[in-house]
């Protein structure tokens, strides 16, 4: 919106008091002779490093006029298949993001708990402002008498998602609503997240389910509510010194300088025929979905929402993603991201200029078929094999992935070294790590050292 590039910074707010933060980092600890509520503070600190980020869930690829065509050669978002978009049902109203691992609300706050999440009665309330969304007093809209913390009304833990986190439940292949009903049936239009604006006064950050993209409403507007449960991720940013940032939050490796403006058709082909950095270069890149550029957004910030310091030139103006916009069941152009806020756009247009900013895997492995785990020169499945297998004083490596490893027990009397990272061949750590999807117990008489590992 071009009225925003006209307001000055002096509106923009520190937001700190708002938004709780966790720095990045490597985890590197001694579980050792330590109590269990120190090993519970430790664990949660790693999960907050580790967001294994859904797929937007579009499948097919675009002509410029909309039509469905190949994917081959085309660099969109339904040429690739990562992190698939998958739930799990639990029968209690919860539902389960596989990928995430956060727990969210079935039915909206304020509906029928029950299979299709039936409106109320018109004395029970199902929208709410900002201020009930977040139990944030306020004497005309959130007064004492009748105040509301909505999702804190469902017990301990349950909070307002962030724009990423409710975005990274929605389904970019659908239309209106953006999100799979069979696991979140009858959604309203509009959903709170937890992220007050930086730009505009009194107003907050929602999620329309018509298309599944973000805007900012006033804070005392009705909206729905959808909670969730889970430690709250944020980026973690690392410059690796040669033209690339690494973000240990999603494994993302992003481009760091910037290639300049190009139109729709020309954006995907420049990302994936660049080969950087110069000098043995990485040859995977691609255009970002929509999913992973808003994860690069800091809605803390503004002018622009993009770290400063690590992409010190950004434009003012918006970056394509490779994702289509679904409008009127066909593709109407893809979806951009504005710089300077954040907010989602349909760049629609075939002959329109945004900026690009590539991204790969970075430390995310993707291997062939082959164990992800060794010991020495010996290869395992699964790092439960491994320790089961492993001597004292040896150390497990793991290939920079995801290891949905469900119950993991670390109970033996020898000491060992867990190292996460690695790259396909064992060769070298990619300044990512290796996640844990799954519950450990630590035990016996040992002790066990952790590097390079998140739990989540």
């Amino acid at each position: 919106r071009a009225d925003i590039k006209e307001k000055t910074e002096d509106k923009i707010r520190n937001l700190d008091q708002f938004v709780k933060r966790y720095q990045g980092g490597l985890m590197k600890r001694v579980l050792s002779n330590i109590s269990m509520a120190a090993m519970t503070l430790l664990l949660s600190c790693a999960a907050a490093n580790a967001f294994k980020l859904p797929d937007t869930g579009q499948m097919l690829c675009h002509d410029l006029a909309g039509n469905v065509t190949s994917c081959a050669n085309t660099g969109q978002d339904g040429a690739y298949t990562i992190n698939p978009i998958s739930f799990t049902d639990h029968g209690d109203q919860t539902i389960t993001d596989n990928n995430t691992g956060l727990l969210w609300q079935k039915c909206m706050a304020g509906r029928v708990n029950n299979a299709t999440c039936d409106y109320p009665g018109n004395s029970v309330p199902y929208l709410f402002n900002w201020y009930q969304a977040t139990g944030t007093s306020d004497p005309t809209y959130n007064p004492s008498g009748l105040y509301r913390n909505v999702c804190g009304e469902l017990g301990t833990g349950w909070r307002l998602p962030t724009n990423l986190e409710l975005m990274s439940i929605m389904d970019y292949s659908l239309e209106s609503p953006a999100i799979q009903a069979t696991y979140f049936p009858n959604t309203v239009n509009c959903l709170w997240t937890s992220l007050p604006a930086v730009i505009e006064e009194n107003e907050s950050w929602t999620v329309t389910l018509n298309g599944g993209i973000n805007f900012t409403s006033i804070i005392y507007n009705p909206c729905g509510v959808r909670c969730v449960r889970g430690v709250q991720t944020t980026q973690s940013l690392t410059d690796n010194g040669d033209g690339t940032v690494t973000d240990h939050s999603t494994g993302l490796m992003w481009q760091q300088g910037e290639p300049g403006s190009m139109t729709r058709a020309a954006a995907p082909n420049y990302c994936e025929t660049l080969a950087f950095p110069p000098t043995n270069g990485y040859t995977d890149w691609r255009l970002p979905n929509i999913k992973e550029l808003v994860s690069l957004v800091d809605y803390a910030h503004a002018i622009p929402a993009f770290n400063s310091t690590l992409f010190p030139n950004v434009f003012e103006d918006y970056y394509w993603s490779s994702t289509p916009a679904i409008f009127g069941g066909k593709a109407t152009g893809q979806w951009v991201v504005a710089s300077f806020d954040g907010e989602l756009a349909n760049g629609a247009s075939g002959t329109s200029t945004y900026y690009v900013r590539c991204v790969r895997s970075g430390g995310i492995n993707v291997c062939p078929a082959t164990a992800p785990v060794m010991i020495d020169t010996v290869s395992y499945l699964t790092i439960s094999d491994a320790y089961d297998s492993a001597t004292d004083g040896k150390s497990v490596k793991m290939q920079a992935m995801y290891f949905p490893e469900g119950a993991l027990g670390l109970t033996r009397n020898i000491d060992i070294t867990l190292i996460g990272g690695y790259d396909c061949g064992f060769i070298s750590q990619l300044g990512g790590f290796s996640t844990i999807l799954g519950s450990i117990t630590f035990g016996g008489l040992g002790t066990v050292t952790i590097e390079n590992i998140a739990i989540n």
